[in-house]
């Protein structure tokens, strides 16, 4: 598009074939749309128009404010579409060209918005799209659709998932109809099988290998204080409106969420809300109402302005009237608990758990607010007058009588969780998003849910406002020693996401001083700072220009009316204007030509002038004014893009400086954790440990706000300035990440899935290929091939069986030596402390101290048991690092190296031991099986341990149940105490339940009991692989090798032979569509291995036998090289 004329005539042909789809309603044939062959032929008014529209995209392409190139035809498709779309179908008739077109001020706000500019858009009939009205219109209605059937544009696709994950996923889903059909296959011939043991183990193993093919759910929590926006963030990850409410004046959620993709058929959306037992609320109530009792005063005081909104009794109140709102505070107190729980059955819900379904998402979180909005109330007016059914909670509600109890009760206080399940794509590959508000929480139900799910999170995301993340050291804020320390015992620290929110929240009153404040910024802002003042002194000169400019014009048009008659003087007529305002020159981004010579002095001559010569001169003066308006509005839209511009820079300047300090700050704080520690690797204090926690840390600055705006939603919302793009706003990239945190999960579970998968073709291909008879021996040398064949399989079995118990005796040394053996110490060192710790609890204010006894220890931000199980696990945390994430896996490695030569070894034996009887076929498929079974068995293997090191997040929580369990006789007396001098006593009898080494040692025996039990589970686990690794790999042998003897004097039947040969071709079909022997061959041999998440802590060799370690390593790295 070289020229005006081609570019006018490019957005003709656009914008009338979209106005004459949408004309007709979408019925129409977009090949008899030929508005192109139409162009030379439409009328001057409209071509005008595109003329016009195509001059003003000139002047906006001079600066670079439009895309170029093959993109340009894209970008105007949708903005046309957008107008249309919005405007909805009639209004002409269908196919007739029209003189209708866009106006400019329309366009240039469709325009704006589209690139970023804040502007009001004047287009009343953009809030038609928000309308609740279903369409079912089975025509194309989307962007991305209509660009499709009209021009062949189709949607960029984003796909993040990596080729060999989508190979191996593609082989899972295979996978599973190629055991249906082998279990179909198997189940129909067993009767005519004469071995039918083995048949059996098939079938079972199939029912097993099939349970492995479900996707992984791998759990993010997502942390951060009230008002952070979480469940804006989550609303944006998923791609909805407002599926989680929003409130900027109280906490939106209150209960722990999650989010998981919808697998199920039938509705789009679906809620499970799962209330707290009967016992749990009983337990809450009584401790609310014993925070009630401590507040003393009238209802007056006790009301809403009367308290402090966070004082324990303004919770108590607020909780207890939204259950039991028609209850005066008088009447609460009056009533015990047991009164309460009888009140309005509310006992109803308790322990229930509710479904919650809808395909439309305003109904669904209009209807899921009453469970997860601090301010939702159930109202039985409210839900049946559209006739679409009875919401859950409706249901129970009309059990009772229609009181004001129950019209206005909110739920709220008694959920326990909420299960979401929605379609979003960023969750279909198993993440599953958990907002944790519970977790300092004063509900004791809902703080355990939230400790439940960080035990079994994969990854940990803490979400703050950027204008807080580095002001505030949000790194260090929210990892408290508490956090801290509970993460590095988790082995999670890699497994941390920091997100910024609120990114648009920026004002232009603000960029000038901050961005001299940056360095990454671009010089030429600077000098763009300068233009935009000169840009509107010179904006106000012209405005002023253009008044006197339609001042003379009016005149002029008096003079013509009157012939040259007018009643006034001469002097008057002979009034000059001139451009006495001139346009500054700018440098690059607003170049324009000085308009002080647009306007020339028009003098009036005599009344003997012509009228002709008059209208000449009108018509000059207008076309005048004409350009001195389009000026005023180029200029005008300029300074919009300078504004909008230095907008987007100034953000992405913070955003670059914010994630900086955040990784910063976030090594800084681990570092010094580590620094007051006396009890840790001396890698941590290598500058190389803190620059790889700085740059492996995942930090995002996300604007949630701007990202809906340009997906179409929020239109109600005010326009946001500074983004022009979806990828601007970080959501895009943070989706990815959830999907790219679920690919290791993924990776591995797939692998487990096809090994199994290959072993059990591998296995029945081998039965089909063996033939009966084939070599007939004598009776001699079958009793001598058979007692060689057992002497090895006997051997084999005892050195398993060996190795496996040499495995279990590791990991107990390991857990002895680095953990059990050192709980001693650390009761003694944690005793020490104890004493200055507890002491500083007497700080608290009476109310706070009485609520943390009642509560056993844990209220809102004070865990009272995590602290000073903190004493004790701070001298231990450096061995069980190392014990779980180096050592253990360590130990793995050599035992799965040590299995690999007995299984060679067996091989190598049995072969040598029926080498005469044996093809080179079957022996070539013996040594593909016993590689096949060690690598399903390492990775079983792989999988018990991991399970294993997931299962200590548990365990070194039990050091805080076991303070709580000893301290419970001290929390109990305190939440007894009354009368004269009880702040005393309540102190008095916490110092003295947890004075000596007695406390720690309790909690040290509570954690020893549970790593036995661990090690009893391990031990199972293995005893399960090996004997499942031996029984399958000693029928394979025993099926080429000792079943033909057996039956040397006989042969199979048709049928026999032929369901053989079906078994063989089924299997061989199945590994040739697959590709096993490619994909499983060539997959990142990574997959499988067992250290640390991110590769760091390098091993330091000091385990219990270090050149065993180095051996293996050794061993692993060969094996890797060969294979």
């Amino acid at each position: 598009m070289s020229t005006q004329d081609n570019i006018a005539r490019f957005h003709y042909t656009t914008e009338q074939k979209i106005r004459a789809w949408y004309t007709c309603g979408g019925d129409i044939d977009p090949s008899t749309l030929t508005f192109d062959r139409s162009w030379p032929h439409i009328s001057p008014k409209l071509h005008d128009i595109y003329v016009e529209r195509a001059r003003y995209l000139d002047s906006l392409a001079e600066h670079g404010v439009l895309v170029d190139g093959s993109m340009y035809e894209n970008f105007f498709v949708e903005v046309y579409i957008r107008y249309y779309q919005a405007r909805g179908a009639g209004g002409g008739s269908c196919g007739v060209q029209g003189e209708e077109a866009m106006p400019l001020t329309t366009f240039d706000a469709l325009l704006g918005e589209r690139i970023g500019r804040r502007m009001n858009i004047d287009v009343n009939s953009l809030e038609t799209q928000d309308s609740d009205e279903d369409n079912t219109d089975t025509h194309p209605t989307s962007t991305e659709e209509i660009a499709s059937h009209l021009y062949g544009i189709q949607p960029q696709s984003e796909s993040t998932m990596n080729p060999i994950l989508s190979r191996l996923e593609t082989a899972v889903a295979k996978g599973i109809q190629t055991l249906n059909n082998l279990q179909a296959f198997l189940t129909n011939s067993k009767p005519e099988i004469e071995n039918t043991s083995d048949v059996s183990d098939w079938l079972s193993e199939i029912t097993k290998i099939k349970q492995y093919a479900a996707p992984p759910k791998v759990i993010i929590g997502i942390i951060g204080s009230t008002g952070a926006g979480k469940s804006s963030l989550i609303n944006a990850i998923i791609d909805e409106e407002n599926l989680l409410g929003t409130n900027c004046m109280h906490a939106s959620t209150v209960a722990a969420t999650e989010i998981a993709y919808n697998y199920r058929s039938g509705k789009k959306y679906r809620a499970e809300v799962e209330f707290v037992s009967r016992g749990e609320w009983k337990r809450e109530l009584r401790a609310l109402v014993g925070d009630l009792k401590e507040c003393k005063g009238d209802e007056g005081s006790l009301g809403d302005r009367g308290l402090g909104g966070n004082s324990e009794a303004a919770v108590a109140i607020e909780k207890i009237r939204a259950v039991y709102p028609v209850l005066s505070v008088t009447e609460i107190k009056e009533l015990d608990v047991e009164g309460l729980l009888r009140k309005d059955g509310v006992c109803d819900v308790l322990g229930q758990t509710i479904v919650v379904e809808s395909d439309d998402p305003k109904a669904f979180a209009r209807d899921l607010a009453v469970y997860i909005d601090s301010k939702g109330k159930c109202s039985k007016t409210a839900t049946n007058d559209t006739g679409k059914g009875k919401a859950p909670m409706q249901t129970i509600l009309d059990n009772h009588p229609a009181t004001k109890t129950t019209i206005m009760t909110a739920y709220w206080p008694l959920v326990r969780v909420v299960r979401i399940y929605t379609r979003a794509c960023a969750l279909s590959t198993g993440a599953t998003l958990v907002d944790l508000p519970g977790i300092f929480d004063s509900n004791a139900a809902r703080v355990a849910a939230a400790e439940e799910y960080m035990k079994k999170c994969s990854a940990h995301w803490f979400v703050a406002p950027i204008n807080r993340a580095v002001d505030d050291k949000v790194a260090q804020g929210l990892l408290g020693q508490n956090m801290r320390v509970q993460l590095l015992m988790d082995g999670a620290v890699n497994d941390l996401t920091f997100i910024c929110t609120k990114t648009d929240d920026v004002s232009v009153s603000e960029v000038p001083e901050s961005l001299l404040k940056r360095e990454s910024v671009s010089p030429d802002l600077g000098e763009g700072l300068e233009d935009i003042g000169v840009l509107e002194e010179w904006l106000v000169g012209a405005k002023s220009e253009i008044l006197d400019i339609a001042e003379r014009l009016e005149e002029l048009g008096v003079c013509s009316e009157g012939g040259g008659s007018q009643g006034s003087s001469p002097g008057k007529h002979k009034k000059s204007i001139s451009v006495s305002v001139q346009r500054p020159a700018l440098d690059n981004t607003c170049e324009m030509q000085s308009n002080s010579g647009l306007v020339s002095d028009l003098v009036l001559e005599d009344d003997t002038r012509t009228l002709n010569d008059r209208r000449k001169g009108l018509t000059s003066l207008y076309g005048a004014l004409s350009t001195e308006r389009y000026t005023k509005e180029t200029l005008e839209h300029e300074n919009q893009v300078l504004q909008t511009n230095l907008i987007h820079e100034y953000i992405q300047a913070r955003n670059t400086y914010s994630k900086k300090e955040l990784k910063h700050d976030f090594a800084r704080g681990i570092h010094a954790f580590h620094s007051r520690s006396r009890h840790v690797p001396s890698s941590t204090q290598d500058p190389s440990y803190c620059h790889a926690l700085e740059q492996d840390l995942s930090v995002f600055c996300v604007s949630t706000c701007a990202y809906q705006k340009l997906q179409g939603r929020l239109r109600r919302e005010a326009p946001v300035s500074g983004f022009s793009a979806l990828e601007q706003t970080e959501i895009p990239q943070l989706q990815a990440h959830c999907i790219t945190v679920t690919e290791q999960a993924r990776e591995a579970s797939a692998l487990r899935f096809l090994f199994h998968l290959r072993r059990v073709l591998d296995s029945i291909r081998l039965w089909a290929t063996v033939e009966d008879g084939a070599r007939v021996v004598s009776q001699g040398k079958k009793v001598e091939i058979e007692a060689r064949y057992y002497i090895a399989e006997e051997s084999f079995k005892r050195e398993v069986e060996r190795t496996c118990e040499g495995l279990m005796q590791g990991i107990c040394d390991i857990l002895t030596l680095n953990v059990i053996r050192n709980f001693g110490d650390a009761s003694i060192l944690a005793s020490k402390k104890c004493d200055e710790t507890v002491k500083d609890w007497s700080d608290l204010n009476y109310n706070t101290y009485k609520a943390v006894c009642c509560r056993q220890g844990v209220f809102r931000f004070h865990n009272w048991n995590q602290e000073l199980a903190n004493l004790v696990i701070e001298p231990l945390l450096c061995d069980w690092i190392n014990a779980f994430e180096n050592e253990m896996p360590l130990e793995v490695d050599w035992f799965t190296q040590l299995m690999k030569t007995h299984l060679q070894a067996f091989h190598t034996h049995a072969i040598s031991a029926a080498e005469i009887i044996l093809s080179d076929e079957i022996k070539n498929e013996l040594k593909e099986i016993w590689k096949v079974q060690y690598k399903v068995m390492k990775r079983d293997v792989v999988h018990t341990v991991n399970r294993a090191r997931r299962k200590q997040r548990g365990i070194n929580r039990e050091f805080a149940v076991g303070v709580e369990e000893y301290l419970h006789p001290a929390y109990l007396k305190c939440a007894y105490e009354n009368g004269s001098g009880m702040f005393h006593r309540m102190r008095e009898h916490i110092r003295t339940q947890s004075t000596g080494i007695e406390l720690f040692q309790h909690s040290t025996d509570r954690v020893k009991s549970e790593l036995i039990k661990l090690l009893d589970k391990i031990e199972h686990d293995l005893i399960s692989i090996t004997t499942r690794l031996m029984e399958q790999t000693t029928r394979d042998y025993t099926t080429c090798i000792i079943t033909p003897l057996v039956q040397q004097l006989t042969s199979s039947s048709q049928s026999q032979a032929r369901i053989k040969r079906e078994a063989a071709d089924v299997a061989r079909e199945a590994e040739t569509e697959l590709g096993l022997d490619e994909l499983l061959n060539n997959v990142n041999t990574t997959a499988a291995t067992t250290g640390t998440s991110h590769g760091r802590g390098p091993w330091e060799g000091d385990g219990r036998d270090g050149q065993r370690e180095r051996h293996a390593l050794e061993t692993i790295k060969e094996e890797d090289e060969s294979e």
